[in-house]
């Protein structure tokens, strides 16, 4: 208690004393110091109070960086300066918003797929060792008959991956997204079901659903 009273009366003073401050708020780390005359502000003296470990002037504001404690000095601030207090801020708000270009929106999409497919390797790399071993002990060299158990389970084992990559996608695709990975799961296991699969390959037209060259379905 004694040492955040410190670490404000000193930071007030440093700033011109509390009858220069017409504002104070505060976030997660910082104490914000909105001032009447800036001039007054002697950014190294601030530096060098005990507690404080940093400070950063933006917007017309001096932000002292305080740390966890924050909370503790802003009270004694309001208390010794008698100012109004208020909630705690979001330090997001902070953040410059860039300004929108191919490129970052090329960079976004590519971390997309990135973060969507990387995810998916350890699954994909079981699936070509299986199809590599039913390949190479199988069909080239002969030692796994192809009407065997152990082909079988080989073929199905390697192509699982890859026929259910669908749903493995939807999962990793919404997680990605921040979105409910469950429910991308069900989006991706529609795609594979057999009777939309057997409806595609037969070109059929569910009933009721519009289709650009048939119209609704009958």
């Amino acid at each position: 208690m004694g040492n955040n009273r410190q670490i404000a009366e000193d930071v007030l003073s440093a700033v011109g004393g509390k009858d220069n401050v017409t504002r104070v708020t505060h976030c997660m780390t910082r104490l914000r110091l909105n001032l009447k005359d800036q001039s007054l502000a002697d950014k190294d003296r601030i530096n060098a109070v005990s507690g404080v470990l940093g400070v950063v002037k933006t917007g017309g504001q001096y932000q002292i960086v305080i740390g966890n404690n924050v909370d503790d000095v802003y009270k004694e601030v309001c208390d010794i300066g008698k100012f109004q207090t208020e909630a705690a801020i979001d330090e997001n708000l902070d953040t410059p918003k860039e300004k929108f270009t191919l490129k970052k929106l090329g960079g976004n999409i590519l971390d997309y797929l990135a973060g969507s497919i990387t995810p998916l390797i350890p699954a994909l790399m079981i699936a070509v060792i299986f199809k590599m071993l039913t390949a190479v002990c199988g069909d080239m060299l002969g030692w796994i008959p192809n009407t065997s158990d152990l082909y079988k389970l080989f073929t199905f084992v390697g192509d699982a991956p890859f026929y259910f990559i669908p749903v493995l996608l939807g999962y990793t695709s919404a997680k990605k997204l921040g979105a409910n990975p469950m429910v991308g799961a069900v989006l991706g296991a529609i795609l594979i079901h057999p009777t939309l699969i057997a409806m595609a390959g037969a070109g059929e037209n569910p009933q009721g659903i519009w289709h650009p060259h048939r119209g609704a379905g009958v």
